[in-house]
């Protein structure tokens, strides 16, 4: 099976792709491969209690799938991971793991990468990646991923940072 999904994870065109994983919102699950809606569909009927997530993503060395809260992805144009549900998918064990709300927090950028060309905010996203990437403030992505390094390349640019 590893094989087979390594495959379509590596044919796909569609989500954010890093050098390690794939991550796509929740509202394109439908355009993805069978393989992969099923491994979706399998984590969520693992747990008996309800998992709040709204980004999954997958290693694309098939060994790992993980559902990702971003609570303010909509509204927020950085949003900061709150928590995550992680699957091995050779075992089926799974962790739990929250995140710090401080400036260690993850932040999301490029946020139109995760979802399909009609959603209702797609441009408001690539507005948001636009007005950064014009202030040069996305040339070197290696320290943006935490909300301190973010809020200070941020004001390095002339930009503040208000509730996300």
């Amino acid at each position: 099976m590893c094989e087979r999904l390594c495959g379509e994870l590596q044919g796909l065109r569609l989500g954010k792709r890093l050098p390690t994983a794939l991550y796509v919102h929740r509202s394109l699950i439908v355009s993805l491969p069978q393989i992969m809606r099923a491994l979706v569909s399998g984590a969520l009927e693992e747990r008996t209690e309800t998992v709040e997530w709204n980004v999954f993503k997958f290693a694309l060395n098939g060994t790992r799938l993980s559902l990702l809260n971003y609570p303010g992805f909509d509204e927020e144009a950085f949003p900061r991971l709150r928590r995550s549900v992680s699957y091995a998918l050779s075992s089926g064990t799974c962790s739990f793991r929250e995140y710090a709300q401080d400036d260690r927090a993850f932040v999301l950028h490029r946020k139109e990468l995760f979802v399909s060309g009609d959603y209702p905010l797609r441009d408001e996203f690539e507005l948001i990646t636009r007005e950064v990437e014009d202030a040069g403030l996305l040339r070197d992505t290696s320290a943006i991923g935490r909300l301190g390094q973010w809020k200070k390349r941020l004001a390095d640019g002339g930009f503040v940072l208000l509730d996300g």
